[in-house]
């Protein structure tokens, strides 16, 4: 049984808005639930709001699992009357991004998830998140392209692959894609296939995945928590290496880039970790400072005092499929017990990582996950930036 400490909601009150009103709202829905019934630490329930809230459709999609409340009164920061949040109306996704605007005036920490979707202002909502972020806000964005199916789909592979549709339509009649009633047009669910190449649904249908993701069941789905986080970072690093070697190093807009998913960082929060990034310097609460390289991880003792880095304090770990348990691994190997004197800087050589492995680190109770980069380039500050929500951390 874990303390009170692990099922707290770091950094305050936490609000995710959502695109739809199932998918994405019942996977952290669920996923919350699953941490708290198996005692795992994470976020509680209590301190977190989701935007639409979930449908009640399939309230039990985990037995006994608690629910979320459906809606939730918001305090204003000066303590005045309270009032209902609701989702803004104008162009999606900025819309969304509005919407998590307003709720900054209770919250401490937002997250906005949408998709590519060919929405008409993916930019401006990029680029009014940044604005507020500069302010000091924390107000992150989780993107999927082409959708949050995508990311589903790295539950089961890993599949780099640019998809423009979620389901193949003729206006909004569905086309029953690898089901037995297909539609004329209907796609065979191969993505080589040169006539039509697979929708994202269609290639789950052909494989046995699922036959419909818009349902209050979609946490079900996922096989291995990690899997999909893994994959997905690997999805997100992939797309950037390329950016960086065909576009001279310059960044190309976030909501331009398919395939790319940075989704896995919901899915981190809500399990109350923090992500280590590349070649950007890392300050944990007690004044570690981490900063990961192709090849090694460097800690710079900040402290004033000597640290010592226990074999628990870095943990390389293997995903591991278990039909019981969402969130097995395996640990792989353990860090050297080493002391650091104050001022000096100690460098961990981290060999090339093969995709279904991961590193846990702990730091002062901060929980910290990495992985390394898929190449050794080192990329420029600035286009690091253009990625990255370091501010956040």
């Amino acid at each position: 049984m874990k303390d009170d400490k692990s099922r707290s909601t770091l950094h305050g009150n936490l609000c995710i808005v959502c695109e739809g009103e199932s998918t994405e709202n019942n996977f952290c829905k669920d996923l919350i639930s699953y941490l708290e019934m198996h005692n795992i630490e994470g976020v509680n329930s209590r301190d977190v709001t989701i935007l639409p809230p979930p449908r009640d459709d399939n309230a039990n999609s985990i037995p006994n699992a608690r629910r979320i409340k459906k809606q939730r009164k918001l305090q204003n920061s000066d303590n005045s009357t309270s009032f209902s949040l609701e989702i803004q109306s104008g162009q999606p996704p900025l819309k969304w991004i509005n919407t998590g605007e307003l709720a900054l005036n209770t919250y401490s920490e937002v997250w906005v998830m949408f998709d590519n979707d060919n929405h008409p202002a993916r930019e401006d909502a990029f680029n009014k998140a940044k604005e507020i972020r500069k302010l000091g806000k924390k107000l992150n964005i989780v993107y999927s392209s082409w959708s949050f199916e995508y990311y589903l789909l790295q539950h089961f592979e890993y599949l780099f692959h640019p998809f423009t549709d979620t389901e193949h339509r003729h206006g909004d009649e569905k086309l029953n894609c690898c089901t037995n009633n297909p539609l004329p047009d209907a796609c065979n669910g191969e993505i080589t296939d040169t006539n039509r190449s697979a929708c994202i649904t269609g290639y789950a249908r052909k494989r046995g995945y699922w036959i419909n993701s818009k349902t209050p069941n979609t946490f079900s789905f996922v096989r291995n928590i990690w899997m999909g986080i893994c994959n997905a970072y690997a999805v997100k690093w992939e797309t950037l290496d390329n950016v960086w070697r065909n576009h001279s190093g310059n960044p190309l807009p976030i909501g331009e880039l398919n395939p790319y998913l940075d989704t896995y960082r919901i899915v981190l929060r809500l399990m109350n970790f923090k992500e280590l990034p590349f070649f950007t310097p890392f300050v944990t609460n007690e004044n570690i400072e981490l900063t990961l390289s192709s090849s090694s991880l460097k800690i710079q003792n900040n402290t004033g005092r000597t640290y010592i880095i226990r074999p628990e304090s870095i943990i390389k770990c293997r995903y591991k499929y278990d039909k019981d348990d969402k969130l097995c691994y395996l640990e792989v190997e353990r860090a050297i017990r080493t002391i650091i004197n104050s001022g000096e800087e100690y460098y961990m050589s981290l060999p090339l990582m093969e995709l279904d492995t991961f590193y846990i680190a702990t730091f002062d109770n901060e929980k910290i996950f990495f992985k390394t980069p898929i190449n050794s380039v080192v990329y420029t500050k600035e286009y690091l930036e253009s990625y990255h929500y370091n501010d956040l951390n």
